[in-house]
């Protein structure tokens, strides 16, 4: 652990070089810290116990600890599984990262390993509330999620998230952005403003010649909440709404592509 190479590339930053400490329930077992170790200094096994062993009596044990564990871990995530499906059936109440696609395929593969936490650099994707279940991102306003970014996505190591190119990610749409006149400045207060058609980086908020915003175009919006970010209006004049399914938004692919 000196060199610090396992650590760097552990992607649910499990692992401490200064005790040189790894936390065994944080740990998503993708092996990465053991292929780039210079020193072969890391193995995966299982601690064999002490004094003579009855291989035989080992093996029966073990497979039937294993059986019945599998069976108990199954009923588990069944009903974990069931009570998630029940509020799958309406439309989704958290925004998830994008390469999600849709709760139901997310919850299936994310083990809340928090590495993809770790790496936004807006800290907008937080660990499910109790810590039980597929984290998501916060656009009340304090972050947006960056055009030009795809670092969940590259640190993700059970495939939670879906490999996207950067033209796939910029046009992914994760939510959708409402604007709300009656707390707007440019209405109410007739104040000169426009920050949030500056700030959307697909164009789908434009403004009239009177300086106030158009409704947020629905084919256009991605729902990254930069909008909401850069409105100064108190309380916002923007909010973003959860949708149930993430789609690829084709007009931006194909003017991301020229």
């Amino acid at each position: 652990m000196k060199c610090g190479k396992c650590v760097k590339n552990c992607p649910a930053g499990c692992m401490d070089t200064a005790t040189g400490f790894i936390d065994n329930g944080r740990c998503v077992r993708c092996l990465k810290c053991m292929s780039v170790c210079p020193v072969e200094g890391l193995s995966f096994s299982r601690k064999p116990l002490p004094g003579p062993q009855d291989d035989s009596r080992r093996k029966f044990l073990v497979d039937g600890s294993i059986f019945v564990g599998g069976m108990i871990l199954g009923k588990i995530a069944s009903s974990i599984a069931a009570k998630y499906s029940k509020s799958l059936a309406y439309p989704a109440t958290e925004i998830l990262p994008p390469g999600a696609g849709s709760l139901t395929e997310y919850f299936r593969k994310c083990t809340a390993c928090q590495a993809c936490t770790a790496v936004c650099p807006e800290k907008i994707i937080l660990p499910a509330k109790g810590g039980t279940g597929p984290v998501s991102l916060d656009l009340s306003g304090k972050g947006a999620c960056r055009f030009d970014c795809r670092k969940c996505i590259e640190a993700c190591p059970t495939g939670a998230l879906k490999d996207l190119t950067l033209n796939e990610k910029r046009s992914c749409k994760i939510a959708l952005a409402v604007h709300l006149p009656q707390n707007c400045i440019a209405f109410q207060d007739e104040e000169q403003c426009g920050l949030c058609a500056d700030a959307c980086p697909v164009k789908a908020i434009t403004l009239r010649k009177n300086g106030t915003p158009r409704p947020v175009k629905k084919e256009l919006c991605i729902g990254c909440g930069a909008c909401l970010k850069a409105c100064p209006a108190s309380p916002a004049a923007i909010k973003i709404d959860p949708i149930p399914r993430q789609i690829l938004v084709k007009k931006i692919a194909l003017n991301n592509e020229k």
